[in-house]
């Protein structure tokens, strides 16, 4: 269970009139997006968790091993996430986009897809 989010801005989403409420995959899906986007060491109060983009991603000549090495065990120890069946990850370094396409089964035998396009900025 989670506050629903808005996409863009990462407010809570109250274009309804009212804080909803996230379920399901709904919340798992929001969690994993929130993981993905979280900068190693960017929170003050636990530093130790987070994807290390700095480190180990926005580096020269990355390498794709270590890169879905990252986003996989990012994405199999999110709560809700009982599997992952597929991972595929493309960076475009002129752009600075990393593209990030997964399916996996969650905790409720439900099937996300997910695919999702994140600016890095660094």
């Amino acid at each position: 269970m989670d506050l629903k989010l808005q996409t863009i801005d990462h407010d809570l989403d109250v274009s309804t009139g009212d804080v909803e409420i996230l379920t399901g995959r709904e919340a798992v899906s929001q969690n994993l997006r929130i993981r993905l986007q979280f900068f190693l060491a960017e929170w003050f109060l636990d530093a130790r968790i987070g994807i290390p983009y700095y480190e180990k991603i926005l580096v020269k000549n990355p390498g794709t091993n270590v890169v879905r090495s990252i986003f996989r065990q990012a994405i199999t120890t999110t709560p809700g996430i009982a599997e992952l069946v597929s991972l595929a990850t493309d960076y475009d370094g002129t752009t600075r986009t990393l593209s990030i396409t997964f399916t996996a089964k969650t905790t409720d035998d439900e099937i996300l897809e997910f695919s999702e396009e994140f600016i890095i900025l660094g």
